[in-house]
Order: C-alpha cells, then structure tokens, then sequence
C-alpha cells in the first residue's frame, strides 16, 4: 500500500477499546454486507481479492469509489425484513458510514462531493426522509400505555417522564435511582451515555408509582420466565444481569410499541417509517421541558448543549423546573390543575406545528430533524446544532 501510512485491518478497525460495543457491532454488520456484496456482485470476475483487508490494502481509490456506488445503490433498492418499507436516510448512512471510515483510516479519502452523490437518487435529487418523528400528545399517550403489557408499560413510562435514550433506560440498574428524591431521580452512568458524561434526570410520581407497586414486584418472576424461554447465545444483547431495572431488547419494546400504537388507532406513517416509534417518547418530553425551561431540556436530555459549563449552574434548580412540566409528563391528569391548560398548549403547538410543515412542503421545503456534532480540533470541546430544515 502506498499511501504513507501504516495499514489497518479490520480488526484493527474494530479495536472495542477506541468505539462502543454497540457502535462495534454497527461497523462489523456493514462491513461484512459490504464483502458480501463484493462476492456476490454481478462484477464479482473483476475482483480476484477475495479478503477484506487485502483488498482496503491494494486498492485504487477509484475502485474504491465504485464499489462503494454499487453498494450503495444496492442499499437504496433494499428493503426491512418486518413490513417491507425502504429504508430510511439514517439506515443507509449507516450502513455506508463505517465503509468509507474503514477506507479513510487507510488513506482512501473520499471528497465530500463524491460521498453525498452516494445519497442521490437517478433523477440527482437528494434522499432524504420528510420529518417523521410526532410527539405522542398526553391522550395519545394514554391510549397507547393501555395497550402495553407492565413491563413495556413501566418502560413506556421512564421514557415519556425522563426524556432519555431508550438504549439509556435499558442500562439503568436498581442502584441507578434514587427513590428518596423529589421528583424520584435517576443517575444515567457516563459508560452508557451518548456523550460519555454522566447526568441526572427524573421520573414524574405517576412513573415511580408504577415502577414500585407494578413493575418491580414481578420483576424477578419476569426474569426467570424470560430465562427459560432465552438462550442467552448473544451475551452482549441478552445478559443475565438482575440488576438491571429492564432486562429485554429495544427491538423487543419498539415491536410492542408499534403494536400498542395500532391498536390506538395511531397508524401514520411516511414511506419509510412509522411516526410514532420510541423517539417520539423523547421528542414529547422536550417539547414539555422545553416550555419551561430550554436550559433545563438541554440538561435533562443529555445534549452537549445542555452538558456544558452552564449545566453546573443550573443544575441545582433541575428539580424545581422538572415539578413544574410534570403534569404534562403524566398520563393520570390527576398531579396539578394546570395539566390541563399545559395540555391544551402543547396540543396548540402540534397543531402549529403540522400547519408550518405542510406550507414549508408546500414551497418544496423539506425538514429534517437531525443534530450534527462539530467538534473544535484545537480545544477538542464539541457541540451538537439543531439543523432543522433545508431546500431543495
């Protein structure tokens, strides 16, 4: 390899030291699919390299190039295995995402011209999904929680009243909250954090309720059904770990989730998925927090925004801001005489919301609701921009 540089192989690539397991998995996945279409391209006689890292090694940045075009084409034309829908922007950078890492730590560079080609369709427009993500209003929420079984439900509950990561939730160990706090809180551990820092968030008096006279007293005796019926062969997913507050899969909530949905009558959906899936849950808890204190929503999602230095001067009135955005955060209505009127704005601005989109389609305006991290290579500090929308 002449790049200059000292080759890298894919185990390498992988070192679980430098990237999260989850993040590991992600980049195995979609460097294997991309050898495996290699092998079985139509091209494949013009590829006499059969090894992965043999071929990163002596390959031309050209043929580089086109590989990766094919493969992307490939990609675009898939399908989901459940419900046959394209796949979605996000599905396929991921899945190209990691190929052009794997090619750049070895000195294939793709320009950033090239690269967003990749997302082009035959006709040269760009793909991407319209906004799919809708805030679950407090009446959809009820309706959609009578619909969950008690430990999808007490799951359902953490992440509307918290506003954390689903993949956050399904760390959280018995020792992680603190039941003599209020509102109850819980300390979201820096190692399973998004952004490696750790934080505090809370749980509305509906949820620890829940938690502590639904949920926890058939915890165990969930465990031991779900012991019998599991093998436990992918001990990174299906660990036989008792201290964790939820012992399942996010495929297995968002499954149950999306069956909840439809039978609430919550059916909506784009070309490419639902809109109402588990970041919905997220998304309702910011729009609440956020009409009281966007400081506090920062924080209390775990943005960098909201990590920075002013989360230490905030962070004492956490609690007191949290109180007062948690009747819209419970489902009962029954915690303050202003839910009501909390309800009515936030249904208000849904409203607003929807009628904004459909004028901006209308323009040919297309929003997308995606955060890009920038990060400042001299002070190494990083933060996350909200970049809503963009024409055609």
């Amino acid at each position: 390899m002449d790049r200059g540089q000292v080759f890298v192989t894919k185990e390498m690539f992988l070192d679980p030291e430098s990237r999260p397991d989850s993040t590991i998995e992600l980049y195995r996945y979609a460097l294997e699919e991309f050898q495996k279409h290699r092998m079985e391209s139509p091209n494949r006689n013009k590829r006499t390299i059969v090894d992965l890292d043999e071929y990163i090694q002596k390959v031309k940045i050209n043929v580089f190039y086109q590989d990766l075009k094919e493969y992307a084409d490939y990609v675009k034309s898939s399908t989901t295995k459940r419900g046959g829908r394209k796949l979605s922007q996000n599905t396929i950078k991921s899945r190209l995402m990691p190929i052009r890492a794997f090619g750049k730590a070895n000195g294939l560079e793709l320009q950033k011209e090239l690269y967003d080609k990749l997302f082009e369709k035959r006709n040269g427009k760009k793909i991407r999904d319209e906004l799919h993500d809708e805030m679950f209003t407090l009446e959809q929420a009820r309706k959609t929680a009578q619909h969950l079984t008690v430990p999808n439900k007490a799951l359902f509950l953490v992440l509307f009243s918290s506003g954390m990561r689903v993949s956050e939730a399904l760390q959280l160990t018995l020792d992680d909250i603190n039941w003599k706090t209020d509102p109850v809180s819980i300390c979201i551990r820096a190692e399973t954090t998004k952004t490696d820092k750790k934080r505090t968030c809370f749980i509305s008096g509906e949820c620890a309720e829940y938690l502590k006279n639904e949920w926890l007293p058939i915890r165990e005796q969930y465990m031991e059904n779900a012991d019998k019926k599991t093998s436990f062969k992918n001990e990174k997913i299906h660990r036989k770990d008792n201290t964790l507050l939820f012992r399942f899969t996010k495929a297995n909530f968002d499954h149950q989730l999306h069956r909840a949905t439809d039978r609430a009558g919550l059916t909506k959906s784009t070309d490419t998925r639902r809109v109402y899936h588990t970041h919905s849950l997220r998304k309702s808890f910011a729009t609440i927090m956020g009409m009281v204190s966007t400081d506090a929503k920062e924080a209390l999602l775990g943005h960098m925004t909201g990590l920075n230095e002013n989360y230490a001067r905030i962070k004492p009135y956490l609690p007191e801001l949290y109180k007062k955005a948690e009747p819209g955060l419970t489902l009962s209505g029954a915690v303050s005489p202003g839910a009501e009127e909390l309800q009515k704005k936030i249904e208000q601005m849904q409203k607003d919301h929807d009628l904004l989109i459909a004028q901006l389609q209308e323009k040919n305006i297309l929003p997308i609701a995606r955060v890009v991290k920038y990060t400042n290579k001299k002070t190494g500090q990083s933060v996350e921009i909200d970049q809503q929308f963009q024409t055609e």
